[in-house]
């Protein structure tokens, strides 16, 4: 989280009690988190007050959000080195982060060696049934 905080300090945010909370959580999330996840887990402020530290992450890079087509919007730390792929129930909608290498990294590598465009980012998303639900 030093790396985050610093990013935040170099970019003029104060470093608040939602602010670090906020990173706190989302660095230790297994998978990413919506605004009302985190909203729920913050609870010494209002939700708008959650929803601006998060809007001021996002906006200097901090953050990185991803839009899920059935499970709508959530947030991850941008600088995780996890892949952006994911493995979602259509039944309970749990949503779990693939552990193997992205199929698609090496796509991507070759895009900016062609291009020159830097820092691409993915989402994928895989729907099906867990094997709870099944």
């Amino acid at each position: 989280m030093k790396k985050q905080l610093l990013l935040c300090r170099e970019n003029g945010l104060r470093i608040t009690s939602t602010l670090k909370q906020t990173l706190n959580l989302l660095e230790n999330a297994a998978v990413p988190m919506s605004l009302a996840e985190l909203e729920e887990k913050i609870t010494s402020c209002n939700q708008s007050t959650v929803y601006r530290s998060v809007q001021r992450l996002k906006k200097i890079g901090v953050i990185k959000q991803l839009n899920f087509a059935e499970q709508g919007t959530k947030f991850a730390l941008a600088t995780r080195e996890d892949n952006d792929d994911f493995l979602i129930c259509k039944a309970c909608g749990k949503v779990e982060a693939l552990d193997s290498p992205s199929p698609l990294n090496d796509l991507k590598n070759r895009l900016m060696q062609k291009t020159g465009f830097r820092g691409l980012s993915h989402e994928l998303e895989f729907y099906g049934v867990c094997p709870q639900c099944v």
